[in-house]
């Protein structure tokens, strides 16, 4: 994996009709479900209400739609829903509208854009908005819309026929965070960035991976050789004069141009200005801080993209960031133009893939400065952040400009998305553009082309010679296809020792007795006052738990074995034997508890696996497979009944557990071990409560 971090930007995925795929997986990471708006018409209304999208364009088998707004996600997983809407104008409206991802039914966390798009008239009439949505841990039959408003000025027309989408996908990241940019006033204004404040961490799995500070206003990814994808949005309103807002992505204090997004806002109707994008980040051994920041742009010379004044744009607290850890297996393509210079106003085919900072070639190589070649058959998502600033700033014409994928030189109509720029207004100029065509695109031949290409609004003013910067071009693709890998990998993580009981359930930590009972991923040595250690013929439940990673383990396919070694470092381990059989001679051994059956579904008492696919309780050595499809993240924990049947004094023990076929896990962390070690002297170790007497030694271990 090259060691370098990928500076792009990520902000709406999109379905072609024209390229599908038929899959019949059913209920796999990667399934993609898509709706349109295929009749047109619909008009905002000045509070949030739902957008219909009655025409199915594919299922993969995953989704329901219970109504012509609403989906809903037939199983429990982790999702991301992407939409964009656009619309046209026939009045001098001059709207501003801003659309949301919600979850109406059922659980989960979720992350949603609050993006604006700007319609200024029957001339530049053409508006587009979209909602990026990131829902992680799901419900079952949890129900998402999406929801859209527009301002006080509302206008006529309504939405385009077949040009308004939204799809879903099911994704599998391995970590995730989801924070709160919460401020409620603030204008983020001036020609230095303003860094957004982190208010709230809403939600993180592991801090080894992610974590939020509220006091650095940061969010930083730690894993070595990981990718992430960031997505961030913030939005304003009030309105009270011309402005715009710039935004983008800071990596460890750098900006990244490629991040960058914008909106326009005009007066105190046409109020709203929402921004955001989403980016890819490599990392190497190195932590990375991110940070999002505001401003109305650097300055208004040329090719500086700034406006005049701050205008009274106020913070509306509906800002988010979320940070998803891919998976390894995730096969990409980057690309960026560090040279820009590329006029908008004029149909033009944007060099995106000028430079290639990062490609998979089993999946992708670069064909030209303005196309990547696909190298098998695959649903590709490909994603383009075209940023522009006029050249020309005595030109008030305005300029309105949309750009689209191409895929084998045709430019698709899906996934298209455009933007705004007012241009020079006497002392209220605004002078940035932004547009961000995307799309899953079912490439169904090997070596077709993908570019990006951009186009001025037929009908409009088109005089502004708004063009690229350096490096405000980016452009990535993802092989959807390579979300998985070929089979699971496991991850041993928690332990914990138990009491024996008649019972599935358990309710005591070792020792017997009460006392101070042992924590979780606590080893059972030989201090009495927490511990009392195992003599030939003693009996203790151990209860354990793995992830899954790389990919979804169904129900019922895999069984697991357990494992035992003497050595004081479980790590260095190298003569595992395998727990031995109901009353064999094994010095390790299964028994049996009279009123729990072999292969019961386990009851959690793991804390930290709480959330977890419950396991087996298992008497047999190997187990049974396990109950219930695991996710990917999920723990699944099991509980082994254990006893002492001879094994060597005053000795430490390790145990772990391997695939039936004794396949090692891939992944043991360094104190994911079960431990315990023996009393010091074999049938002469007496106990007194909670005091141990050594009779030959004729001391007291405390």
């Amino acid at each position: 994996m090259k060691k370098a971090l990928l500076r792009t930007g990520f902000s709406l995925i999109l379905l072609s009709a024209s390229l599908f795929l038929s899959s019949t997986v059913h209920a796999a990471v990667g399934d993609i479900g898509h709706w349109q708006d295929s009749a047109g018409g619909q008009l905002p209304t000045t509070s949030f209400a739902a957008f219909q999208f009655a025409s199915q364009q594919r299922n993969d088998g995953s989704y329901t739609k219970p109504d012509s707004s609403t989906i809903e996600l037939d199983e429990a997983g982790h999702f991301l829903i992407i939409s964009t809407i656009k619309g046209v104008d026939t009045s001098n409206a001059r709207d501003n509208h801003q659309s949301k991802i919600v979850l109406t039914s059922g659980t989960g966390t979720l992350f949603t854009s609050h993006y604006t798009g700007y319609s200024r008239d029957n001339s530049e009439n053409y508006y587009w908005t979209r909602a990026v949505g990131v829902l992680i841990n799901g419900s079952t039959n949890a129900q998402v819309q999406v929801q859209y408003r527009g301002d006080t000025d509302l206008p006529t027309g309504g939405s385009t026929a077949n040009e308004s989408d939204v799809q879903v996908v099911r994704i599998n990241p391995d970590n995730w965070g989801i924070y709160a940019f919460g401020a409620t006033t603030g204008a983020m204004g001036g020609t230095t960035p303003n860094t957004a404040d982190i208010t709230a961490v809403t939600l993180e799995s592991s801090t080894a991976a992610i974590e939020g500070n509220t006091t650095t206003e940061t969010v930083t990814v730690k894993g070595d050789n990981k990718r992430y994808l960031v997505a961030w949005s913030i939005s304003g309103t009030t309105g009270g004069s011309r402005t715009q807002r710039i935004g983008h992505l800071e990596y460890g204090g750098t900006d990244d141009l490629a991040t960058q997004s914008y909106c326009y806002q005009r007066n105190a109707a046409n109020e709203y200005c929402g921004l955001g994008s989403m980016d890819l980040i490599e990392t190497s051994t190195a932590d990375i801080a991110i940070q999002a920041e505001v401003y109305r742009g650097p300055g208004v010379a040329a090719d500086q993209g700034g406006a005049d004044i701050d205008g009274s744009f106020d913070l509306d607290g509906l800002g988010q960031m979320v940070v998803l850890e891919l998976p390894d297996t995730l096969e990409v393509f980057r690309s960026h133009d560090a040279t820009g210079l590329q006029d908008i106003t004029a149909s033009a085919t944007l060099n995106a893939m000028r430079t290639v900072d990062f490609n998979d070639s089993a999946s992708f190589t670069q064909s030209s400065v303005s196309a990547m070649d696909v190298t098998a058959a695959a649903d590709v998502f490909t994603w383009a952040n075209v940023w522009t600033a006029r050249n020309n700033v005595s030109s008030g014409s305005r300029q309105t400009s949309y750009g689209h994928i191409t895929v084998n030189g045709v430019e698709q109509s899906v996934g298209r998305h455009g933007n705004y720029s007012r241009g020079n207004q006497s002392t209220t100029d605004t002078f940035a553009m932004s547009v961000h065509p995307a799309g899953i695109f079912a490439v169904g031949t090997a070596g077709h082309d993908i570019g990006v290409n951009t186009d001025p609004l037929a009908g409009g003013e088109a005089g502004g010679t708004d063009r690229t910067q350096a490096g405000s071009v980016g452009f990535f693709a993802l092989n959807l296809d390579t979300l998985v890998s070929a089979s699971p990998t496991y991850t041993q993580n928690d332990f914990e020792w138990f009491v024996t009981a008649d019972s599935v359930t358990l309710s005591n930590a070792w020792p017997p007795g009460g006392g101070e009972n042992l924590a979780e991923n606590a080893a059972l040595t030989q201090v009495p006052s927490t511990n009392e250690p195992l003599e030939s013929g003693d009996q203790i439940r151990m209860q354990m738990n793995f992830t899954v990673s790389g990919a979804t383990l169904a129900a019922t396919t895999q069984a697991f074995k357990l494992w035992y070694d003497a050595a004081e470092d479980c790590t260095a381990a190298s003569g595992w034997t395998a727990v031995g059989a109901k009353a064999s001679g094994s010095i390790w051994r299964l028994f049996d508890e009279a009123s729990v059956g072999d292969s019961t579904t386990q009851v959690n008492n793991i804390s930290t696996s709480t959330a977890s696919a419950e396991g087996y309780y298992s008497e047999i050595n190997v187990s049974g497979t396990n109950p219930n499809e695991i996710l990917v993240t999920e723990n699944s924990e099991w509980d082994w009944p254990i006893e002492n049947n001879g094994a060597v004094a005053n000795t430490s023990y390790c145990f772990r557990m391997t695939l039936s076929d004794d396949t090692a896990f891939d992944t043991y962390n360094s104190d994911s071990y079960p431990k315990l070690t023996t009393a010091p002297s074999a049938g002469n170790f007496l106990r007194h409560g909670n005091i141990f007497q050594n009779e030959t030694e004729q001391g007291f271990f405390w």
